[in-house]
């Protein structure tokens, strides 16, 4: 879990997700204002944590989610979005890049769940 700035100004609250340890339950205890997560883990996948994710039966579903992943063809991001996942982001990525996603999803509250 990552926390933003300190010093007075709006802190989100980012999981980044790299690997299928994660438990969706870890999503309402640290409470998360943003899913960060890797399509191509072992496991569970990034299609499977996001749609656990969204199958929730309370506003944890909600949480605006951006896949950042290696998989980058046009069928990919298909699959990631229709999955429920809010934007696809192929990596690698510049930080700025990464951050203009962040910023893009963040003000997304609500999701339409797949």
């Amino acid at each position: 879990m990552s926390d933003a700035a300190s010093d007075g100004r709006s802190s989100d609250r980012i999981l980044l997700v790299e690997d299928d340890i994660v438990d969706v339950g870890v999503l309402r205890s640290e409470h998360p204002d943003l899913l960060v997560s890797d399509i191509g883990m072992p496991g569970v996948d990034g299609y499977g944590l996001i749609q656990r994710v969204r199958a929730l039966p309370d506003n944890v579903a909600l949480i605006p989610a951006i896949a950042l992943t290696a998989y980058a063809r046009a069928e990919d991001r298909t699959k990631a979005l229709l999955a429920g996942f809010n934007m696809h982001v192929s990596k690698p990525i510049e930080p700025a890049e990464l951050l203009a996603a962040i910023a893009g999803v963040s003000g997304r509250r609500r999701v339409v769940r797949p």
